[in-house]
């Protein structure tokens, strides 16, 4: 287990700081400034869940006593990331590969964070947490946080004029479009989390007990 967490976290760092570098480049290109290009690159959903699930993999595997070791030790936080996990693949694969056609280190950094990090993640999950402690009220808990995210993207977006992604750029589709779009993905959250705690809660019905412990 050790070594596939190690694994999973140093892809995740390097595609992390690979993107990091990368974007900074282009959007200081672009006339922005240092401290807007790094809320920019702060802004975007699948930054923020793979720093987290990365981080969460650090902390997991260094076990340094603080918060962080017991906030990420919780099976029910490492399902829910499963679950935002699953989303920043999808989410890419439906709304936004088609747009863009990337190549080199752009496409090194992209597979990373959308395909190969949801992959380890979920796999990690699914082989080496215990199961049988998500309850089917957690489905709904865990949409605070995207909720949360929506509401700054479009308070941000109101006072600068930025949005991270097409599908939710009120400057192009109007708050209409992007709210039914919101509601949309809300419901896909809401389904994909429903769909772990399904999961959870067979796994030790056709298991046994033994995957509680």
């Amino acid at each position: 287990m050790l070594i596939y967490m190690l694994i999973t976290a140093v892809l995740g760092w390097f595609g992390l700081v690979l993107e990091f570098f990368l974007m900074m480049h282009k959007f200081m290109g672009d006339g922005m400034s240092p401290v807007g290009a790094l809320i920019k690159y702060c802004s975007y959903f699948t930054i923020i869940i793979n720093t987290m699930v990365t981080l969460g993999l650090t902390t997991l595997i260094l076990k340094p006593k603080s918060f962080l070791y017991e906030f990420y030790s919780r099976p029910t936080v490492k399902a829910r990331m499963s679950a935002y996990i699953i989303i920043v693949g999808v989410a890419y694969y439906f709304l936004l590969a088609k747009l863009y056609h990337l190549t080199g280190l752009d496409w090194l950094g992209n597979l990373i964070l959308h395909d190969v990090m949801p992959v380890l993640y979920v796999g990690f999950w699914l082989i080496f947490v215990k199961k049988g402690e998500l309850r089917w009220g957690d489905a709904t808990k865990w949409l605070t946080f995207p909720l949360i995210y929506f509401f700054y993207i479009l308070v941000r977006g109101a006072l600068c004029g930025l949005y991270p992604y097409p599908f939710i750029d009120v400057n192009v589709l109007g708050y209409t479009k992007v709210v039914i779009t919101a509601l949309i993905l809300v419901v896909v959250f809401w389904a994909t989390s429903l769909f772990i705690v399904l999961i959870d809660r067979a796994a030790v019905r056709f298991a046994g007990p033994s995957l509680k412990s």
